[in-house]
């Protein structure tokens, strides 16, 4: 998801070649539901700001992003500011404040997105496009619209507090305003769902596909046995000269499912003899294979070498929920790190066990 935010002290202008460009910058189809949620409550307040969001999982569509302007002087648009939805996605929410606002270009959060706009003076211009229709919020209204962001109270007026100069008690310095305390109390705040993802519902059985191997890895028995559960089924491979670094004998395997899991528990069926695995680690990555990120802190260990029973492990996964989520982390790698002594690693069964995240 994507935020823009600029704060200026003195007039702003975004002049015919300039173009403020948040479009697809929200969420894609898998928080559609919540995120209609986040749209109803904005549409009844403009306390907070929100994404928007994707509607199909078949083209790639996703949701326009945030773009907030902020000037104690005025806000002049000749350009483009945009914050729509791409491939018929809803849009995102633009908010500007200023004491006047002037506006001759385009400002668009296309379809069904927030523009929301806040200041004493405001003047549209016959040649310029404004879609969606706007909210104007007149400067008399900004002391309760400055309370709704912030949550806190004040008799003056937000520019007023912010722009006002501070005295230091032991000198006649006029000392400038600082960023972070106008950032504070003026920017509004972002409701972004993806904060708020969580594990929910019973911990289930996650559907595993063959993905991949190391290259150089020679599998007498292929990975795929590994998730057939008839027992004369296993995976049985050549360990390969530089396994002391861990690289070589990994296997990949893809969730299935359409959503993302917290992973809490791996079942693992093991061999009788040195083939069998002793440690292993494991990672989520990217559907692309691009980035991989370790999803426990030590490694498996102590896995038992029999065939005898299913070896159960839990996961204290230190990924956050909203990283699986917002990386689409669906891949799962097992890298093999140490067997019994023997030439070759095998194991005839894995399971992966998780909770949906949404």
């Amino acid at each position: 998801s994507g935020i823009l935010r600029i704060f200026c002290q003195q007039t702003l202008i975004i002049n015919c070649n300039g173009i403020l460009d948040a479009n697809g910058c929200g969420y894609d189809h898998r928080l559609r539901a919540i995120n209609q949620q986040c749209q109803l409550l904005l549409n009844e307040s403009n306390a907070s700001l929100v994404f928007g969001h994707g509607t199909s999982d078949k083209n790639g569509s996703f949701g326009g992003g945030i773009i907030e302007l902020i000037s104690h002087d005025s806000i002049i648009n000749e350009g483009r500011i945009t914050c729509d939805g791409i491939l018929n996605g809803i849009g995102g929410t633009i908010r500007i404040q200023c004491k006047r606002f002037i506006n001759r270009g385009i400002i668009s959060a296309q379809k069904l997105g927030k523009i929301i706009i806040v200041c004493e003076e405001f003047v549209n211009e016959e040649q310029a496009m404004i879609t969606p229709k706007p909210t104007i919020i007149n400067s008399t209204q900004i002391q309760n619209e400055r309370e709704k962001l912030s949550d806190k109270s004040s008799k003056k007026s937000a520019f007023s507090r912010i722009w006002s100069s501070k005295r230091n008690k032991n000198s006649n310095k006029t000392q400038q305003p600082n960023p972070n305390d106008a950032a504070d109390i003026i920017f509004a705040p972002v409701l972004d769902i993806c904060d708020h993802i969580a594990p929910k519902g019973e911990v289930v059985q996650i559907a595993l596909t063959y993905h991949s191997h190391h290259p150089q890895t020679d599998c007498a028995m292929h990975p795929k046995a590994l998730l057939d559960e008839n027992y004369e089924n296993y995976y049985l491979a050549n360990k390969t000269p530089n396994d002391d670094d861990g690289d070589s004998n990994f296997i990949i395997f893809a969730m299935q499912e359409e959503y993302e899991y917290q992973i809490n528990e791996v079942r693992i069926q093991n061999m009788d003899n040195e083939t069998a695995i002793k440690c292993i680690r494991l990672y989520l990555g990217s559907s692309d294979g691009s980035e991989w990120w370790p999803l426990h802190a030590h490694n498996i260990s102590g896995i038992k070498k029999t065939s005898q029973t299913v070896q159960s492990f839990e996961i204290d996964s230190i990924i956050e929920c909203r990283n699986i989520f917002v990386h689409k982390l669906s891949l799962l790698k097992i890298q093999i790190l140490k067997n019994y002594g023997g030439t070759q690693n095998a194991f005839r069964q894995f399971q992966l066990l998780g909770q949906r995240i949404y």
